[in-house]
């Protein structure tokens, strides 16, 4: 990608001058016209975003579509329609001030209510852009499954090099779910990812709704098994041995990308490891800390820093506080205080802390015969 030129930086000023705006317009036509590069522009997209606020959506509308007019205009050679296409329908899902969570609603019931076919499918694509009569629209008329697909995976793995793993593992989920009856590269792709993504977002192996398709289903068959192991691992608990079955299948790992998100793994683990402490452990001496955690500790009296910021961003997620005492027959400890006053009711009675924990199965238990009464696609559509 030396060849392309990055994009202007955004400015928050609302006076953009005219030749900024060429060179934006200039940059985005070349990306579109070298497939290789689409995947870099979706990464860099979000520069463009202050140049949009504080308008309304309506606004963004107008800069996209303004956009798409402006690139028909640009250069000799025209753009081909199918790229076009699919470029204004990703470009509105990150341009609309509501973003992708606002859009997702929207692409999924293009595909589960319209026939599964790709006719049908071309019926109701002004729903895809959330607009009314009064707004005209841009051809989107050849969206297909295919471009639903590319549109979640892409945006699943800009999601995953923002670090916003919640929306990353929603993506990759869209990408599975799809009716199918031919399993397409990509869901492959995001079948691996969503094994790395679930032990980060939930701390649990990832397991498929039994209510996708069976070509879906067949996955765990077909990804090659580091990808499973991974889950094994992980549930094992052991941070030095899942460190080096993330270095001995890096290959495996490089291969789809994955190895950056397979390292967050081992994060996770660690994370989750520290939560866990924390419901049952009030003191605990810093060496028996790092050798749980995984971290070699070079000085008995020092503890090191990268484990400092890992408490510090635990210890803010659980509501926590932490400090390190030297004691003078364990040495170095570190002493917990769980900050349980509550900021809505301000209740921080052993209780209503009984109660809230008693719920907790309760609640989950709703939930997943809420997932078992969820209709099973009955027909499955060509990717």
């Amino acid at each position: 990608m030396d060849n392309v030129q990055s994009p202007p930086s955004a400015s928050c000023n609302e006076e953009t001058t005219q030749s900024e705006l060429e060179q934006l317009l200039q940059w985005t036509k070349q990306l579109l016209l070298t497939p290789e590069f689409i995947l870099d522009w979706l990464q860099r997209v979000d520069s463009c975003v202050p140049l949009l606020e504080p308008a309304a959506s309506d606004e963004n509308y107008k800069l996209a579509l303004g956009l798409y007019q402006r690139l028909q205009q640009l250069g000799e050679v025209p753009l081909p329609t199918d790229i076009m296409e699919q470029a204004v329908a990703v470009g509105l899902a990150f341009l609309r001030q509501a973003g992708l969570p606002a859009i997702t609603p929207l692409l999924t019931w293009v595909v589960t209510q319209s026939s599964k076919t790709e006719q049908g499918i071309r019926t109701v694509t002004p729903v895809l852009i959330g607009l009314d009569n009064a707004h005209p629209s841009p051809s989107v008329a050849g969206l297909t499954p295919q471009m639903y697909l590319e549109y979640h995976y892409y945006a699943g793995v800009v999601y995953v090099a923002h670090q916003d793993y919640t929306l990353a593992h929603a993506c990759f989920m869209q990408c599975l779910s799809l009716p199918t009856n031919r399993v397409a590269m990509l869901q492959k792709l995001a079948y691996g990812k969503m094994c790395c993504l679930n032990l980060v977002v939930h701390q649990k192996p990832f397991t498929l709704p039994r209510f996708f398709d069976s070509e879906i289903l067949a996955l765990p068959s077909v990804v090659p098994a580091a990808y499973l192991e991974l889950g094994t691992q992980f549930e094992l608990g052991q941070p030095r041995d899942l460190e080096k079955f993330i270095t001995h299948h890096k290959s495996v790992f490089q291969q789809a990308g994955d190895y950056d998100l397979a390292k967050t793994v081992f994060v996770a683990l660690r994370r989750h490891l520290l939560s866990k402490l924390l419901r049952f452990c009030t003191t605990i001496p810093l060496a028996k800390l790092a050798d749980v955690l995984g971290y070699d500790l070079l000085e008995a009296m020092v503890i090191p820093e990268d484990l400092r910021n890992l408490l510090e961003k635990v210890m803010e997620a659980e509501n926590a506080q932490f400090r390190v005492e030297n004691h003078p027959e364990l040495g170095l400890v570190v002493y917990f205080e769980h900050l349980r006053r509550s900021k809505d009711t301000g209740d921080d009675s052993m209780p209503a802390l009984i109660n809230s924990l008693a719920a907790g199965p309760h609640v989950l238990a709703q939930l997943n015969t809420a997932e078992r009464l969820l209709p099973v696609p009955s027909t499955g559509i060509n990717n």
